[in-house]
Order: structure tokens, then sequence, then C-alpha cells
């Protein structure tokens, strides 16, 4: 039994092995490469194409900035010598001039191939023949690489599932080009070209594409535009950027029924009615931002039934029509920010009510007033965002009816005034509020106590009156780091350290948190003159808790939704441990003074330092100039002193032997 239990472990040994065993003799892999100026011999390498073994137990050669076609090939020929298969091949950042596929190196080498990659390429390339006689290649991407026409071996690959030729030099396409052989392409990204006229059926033709991508320096010519209106079994279109586009046909997407994704940002447009989406029944994505849109009619989106997300952020809209949202009964995010938003009337998301749970009003700069009854019926609403608008107070019932609300972002307003009872029906949802870079002074604690849901808030960058009033506030939000210690929840305070007191002067960017409740007064304006900061240190018999919280800098709710830029939230940043004596007793070392006795004991430690040293130096110099031992620079005789000699009779005669010598010279 012993022997079978022995072989058994000896094949799982052997398996394992074999399974985590990815090295190719001739070829490391990109985990395996180490630079050569760490010292491992092993990893020296000229070849910048790596191995690299998949999921599927097949091998990715990935060719880097330096490779060239020796490289790959080298690296295609270890692969093929150690009985393994090439399934995908990628050449990035590479001067393509160095390649050649001229002699069908990849049909000869990789036969099995099924993906091909080439991007962000310098120089110029001949693909005509790299894809030749490759049966089973699925997808092809060369972006960015200056082709000027599209190689001509794609034409012939029937096997064909995505293609993308973006951000290339391409104007013209021929029905050569996509030929009938294309019948199982499904995605089509032409992209960042510059086609314009396009001959009948050339992109009709492809009758199982179900995603196009032409947009971003294309131009949105007659003959473009019909052929994309014949493609029936598209699913998404995506024509953001394309040149030329002002306005939409009645009949453009009358044939596109299947459409469900239909992005039309960064275009031209000036005004939607009725009829321009008349027929797109069963589209679920709808993204119009960043064009010249002012006007929208009444039952605009009427048809849109389907539809969970609309984006018209970035446009001109200056103000929500009564039944501008007929018809919506499924939309879920919607954006209207960088709008010219002036005000919200009652009931300007009728119809939304059912179904939205994102609204966006970011940036209206100039929106100054939102009516109390202006989100009324919003009872799916789960995010707000009204930041960085001209809203100057929160009334208690704007929020009365939103009993899911769990994100609202206030920030960057100018709100001078939130009443206490602003978020009452949001106590057991709302998570995460934003009221930073706003006028607030100060702020009744019942908002902070009530919310027993909340994890993160922010009132950073406010003028905070530090008054005797203040305390309640910096108590709220220590009872919630309490609670959140005790129950092991998540709860911290943003930018801790940009919530400061601006009044009175004396406490002028103290830190709100670390103020002293106890020394904290009635502020009285006509005493407010002083700019002197007085210590908030708390002493050693104190009760009252410091905190010093560390800034933290997840951002969440910030205004968007996936069809805008995406909400950055780092949730793998460390959030402050709670440790309320710990941080008393770092406040405490931090700020607290030196107690007098041990100042004195310093001076005088200082004084007998500097008179031992005098003492030490007099000495050291008395006995220098007694044994001449003086700075060899300094002659022992050049004192200043004069010295006396006495003069020999001898020394007479030679100075007068010297005068004569001088008058013979001058005669």
């Amino acid at each position: 039994m012993k022997s079978w239990f022995l072989l058994f472990y000896i094949l799982i040994f052997f398996l394992s092995n074999k399974a985590n065993s990815t090295s190719i003799q001739g070829c490391l892999s990109t985990n395996e490469f180490v630079l050569i100026n760490e010292g491992n011999t092993k990893t020296i390498t000229e070849n910048f194409c790596f191995c690299n073994r998949n999921d599927r137990e097949l091998y990715d050669i990935v060719c880097l900035f330096g490779s060239n076609s020796k490289n790959l090939k080298e690296s295609m020929e270890a692969v093929i010598a150690s009985n393994n298969t090439i399934e995908t091949i990628s050449i990035r950042n590479a001067n393509v001039s160095e390649f050649d596929f001229s002699d069908n190196l990849l049909s000869k080498l990789s036969p099995q191939l099924i993906e091909f990659e080439m991007s962000n390429c310098r120089g110029q390339i001949n693909l005509d023949k790299a894809f030749t006689n490759l049966e089973v290649l699925e997808s092809i991407f060369i972006e960015n690489c200056n082709l000027e026409k599209i190689p001509t071996s794609i034409s012939n690959l029937s096997g064909l599932k995505s293609l993308s030729i973006s951000d290339n030099k391409i104007s013209n396409i021929s029905n050569d080009d996509f030929s009938k052989n294309f019948m199982s392409l499904e995605y089509l990204n032409l992209a960042g070209n510059f086609i314009s006229d396009l001959a009948p059926n050339t992109l009709s033709s492809l009758i199982r594409l179900e995603t196009l991508k032409i947009g971003q320096h294309n131009h949105a010519s007659k003959s473009l535009m019909k052929e994309i209106s014949k493609m029936n079994n598209l699913k998404a279109i995506d024509l953001s950027g394309i040149d030329g586009l002002t306005s939409i046909n009645e009949t453009m997407f009358d044939n596109l029924q299947n459409l469900e994704e239909l992005s039309l940002a960064g275009c031209s447009l000036t005004s939607i009615n009725s009829t321009t989406f008349k027929n797109l029944k069963n589209l679920k994505i709808l993204d119009l931002r960043v064009n010249l849109i002012e006007n929208i009619t009444e039952d605009a989106f009427n048809s849109f039934s389907n539809l969970t997300h609309l984006s018209l952020a970035g446009n001109f809209i200056k103000s929500l029509k009564p039944n501008m949202w007929n018809g919506m009964k499924k939309l879920v995010v919607l954006d209207l920010s960088y709008n010219e938003l002036k005000e919200l009337k009652k009931s300007s998301f009728e119809h939304l009510g059912k179904s939205l749970k994102e609204l966006n009003l970011a940036d209206n700069k100039i929106l100054k007033s939102i009516d109390s009854n202006a989100l009324d019926g919003l009872i799916m609403l789960q995010k707000f965002n009204a930041s960085s608008t001209s809203i100057k107070s929160i009334d208690n019932k704007l929020f009365e009816h939103l009993a899911s609300l769990e994100v609202v972002d206030l920030s960057n307003c100018k709100i001078e005034k939130i009443d206490k009872d602003a978020f009452l029906q949001q106590e057991f949802s709302l998570k995460k509020l934003y009221l930073n870079g706003n006028k607030l002074t100060s702020m009744d604690p019942l908002i902070i106590n009530k919310l027993e849901a909340i994890t993160e808030i922010d009132i950073a960058n406010n003028p905070w009156l530090c008054n005797d009033k203040i305390g309640e506030i910096k108590d709220a939000i220590t009872k919630k780091y309490e609670i959140s210690a005790k129950y092991k929840t998540e709860f911290f305070l943003k930018e801790s350290n940009n919530t400061q007191c601006d009044r009175p002067l004396k406490l002028q960017r103290q830190k709100l948190m670390e103020l002293n409740s106890k020394k904290l007064e009635i502020y009285d304006p006509s005493k407010d003159f002083t700019t002197t900061t007085i210590s908030t240190t708390t002493s050693e018999i104190d009760t009252t808790t410091a905190f010093n919280i560390d800034d933290i800098t997840i951002v969440a709710g910030n205004g968007t939704d996936e069809l805008t830029k995406p909400i950055t939230d780092n949730n793998n940043e460390d959030k402050p441990m709670y440790n309320i004596n710990a941080v008393n007793k770092d406040n405490q070392q931090s700020n607290s003074g030196m107690v007098p006795w041990q100042g004195a004991l310093i001076v005088i430690f200082a004084i007998l330092t500097v008179v031992t040293l005098g003492i030490i130096v007099v000495k050291k110099v008395r006995n220098d100039l007694k044994n001449q031992k003086i700075h060899p620079a300094v002659s022992p005789n050049t004192s200043t002193k004069v010295q006396h000699h006495p003069v020999s009779l001898r020394d007479i005669e030679e100075v007068n032997e010297r005068r004569r010598d001088s008058k013979l010279q001058i005669e």
C-alpha cells in the first residue's frame, strides 16, 4: 500500500512541475527577464521578444522596443522546438522597418496563430503578405502604425472575427478590402483615420458585424452615413469625434432596430427632436457628450423605452422641459454635467422616478436654484452630484423623498446654510457626504449624528467659525470614530488637515479636530483683531479627546458615470487606525512646550559649556606661546615690539661701506 502512495505522490509532483514549467530554451518569458545590470548572466539577452505561456498552456510571443524580425523568428523557432504552439504575437513600440513578413514567416512557423497585434509603431511596414494562409486567425489589431492602406492579405481571412486598424493614415477603402470572405467579422474599428467616401456595399456587406467604430477624424460623408444606415445587424456604433456631423437625418437609423449602444460624443449636433432617434427602440446606451446641443424638444426621447444610460454632458442646455423624459422607463444613469442650467423647477425629472439611480448635475456653474420639489418622485436615486454649482442653501425638503440616497456630492458650491433635517430621510442609507469647498461657517451637529450609515464625510476648505459651538461638530465626528472602532465599521473624515478654522483670527488655520473644546469661546467680532496664534494644546489632566487624522485621498461620487470619465475610488489606500489614547498622546508630544525647569537647566548647561571651553582655549594659547608652538605661517621674531641689540665697531664700518658704494653708483 505504501508503494502505491509513493507512486501517487511522484506522479502528482511530476505533473505539477510540468504544469508550472514555463521556460522555453532560447526564449525568456517576461517574468524571467532581468535587466543585465542586476548581475544575473542567465538573463543577458539581445532578443527582445519574449515567450509567455497563457492559461490555455499555449504561448504568446511579445516583441518590445528594440526587437526585429530575427528576434521574432528565433523566438518562434524556440517555441516550436519545445513542441509547443504559438497562439498570439504582439509587436509593441518597435521600429517596424526592422520587420519583414514577405516570406510568409507567420504561416510557416505559427500556422495555428489566433491573434496578431502591432501597435505604436515607428517607421513603415508592408503587411500585404503577412497573413497569407493563416486560416484560423481570428483577431488582428494594427493600431497607430502609419498604415496608408489595408493590407491585401487580410481580405482572404474567412475566419476573422475582430479587426482594428485605428489611428492610421487610411483615406480610402475599396470593396476588395472587405470582400465577401469576411462572413465572420463581428468587430471593426476604423476610428482615427481619414476615411471619407465609400463605394456601395463596402461595409454593408459585412452581414455579421455587430460593433463598428468609425469616428475620430473620419468624415461623415453621405456615402459613409448611407452605408451605416444599411447595416441592420449592428448592436453598437461609435461615431464619436467624426467630422462634419451637425444633424441626424430622420431616416438615418430606420433600419438599425437591433442597435443597443450609440456614441455621438464630440460631434457638432445642435438639437434633438422627437424624430432624431425614433426607431431605436432597443437602444440601451446613448452618449451625446460634448456637442453643441441647446434645444431638446418634448418627447425627444419618447421611443427610448429600454434606455438605461444617457449622457448629455458638456452641451449648452439651459432648461429642462416638463415632458422631456417621457418614455424612458428604465433609465438608470443621467448625466447633465457641464451644461448651462440656471434652475431646476418642480418635478424636473418626472417620469424617471421608478428607475433613475444616478443623477449628475456637476459643473452647471450658473445653477443657483433647485426647487424643493425638483427631485420629487426619484425614490430609487442612490447618487446625487451637484458639485461646482452656485447653490447657496439646502433646505429640509430637497431630499425628503429620496430614502435610497447613498452618495451626495455638494462640494465646491456656494453653500452657506444646511438645514439640520436636510438628510433626515437618509438616516440609514447615506454613506458618503461631500460638503467641502463651500462657505459654511457653522453646521448643526445633528446632521452628522443622525447619519447612522455614514462611512465618509468631507467638510474641508470651509471658513469655519471656531466658537464655543464648533466643538459639537468635532464631538459628533469623534463619536463616529468611536462607533466605527467599536463595531469594526468604516468611517473617516476626508482632508482633515484642510478642515480648519477661519475665525477668530487667533485660531485661524488651526485644525478643527485638534482644537481644545474647553478653551473655545463665544465669538465677539469686535474683539477679533489679533493674529497671534494661541496654542490648542491639551494638558495631561484634560479629558478632551484630540485627533490628528491623516488626509484620505479616496474620491467618490465625483460627478460622473461610465459614459463620462470614471469615478476614481482608490479603496486600497490605508485608512487611519482609530486609537483615541494614542492619537491624544501624539498630539501632546508634538504640540506641548517644555516645562520651565527643563528650559532653565538647558541654559545653565550651555553657559557652563562655553565657560569651560574658553578656559581650555586660553590655557592652550599660553602654553603655545611659551613653547613657541604657534602657527607655522607666523615667524617667532615678528613681534611688534622694537628689539634692542648691542652695536659693535664692525657693524658701523659695514654701514659706512654700504653708504660709499651707493654714493659712487649715483654719481
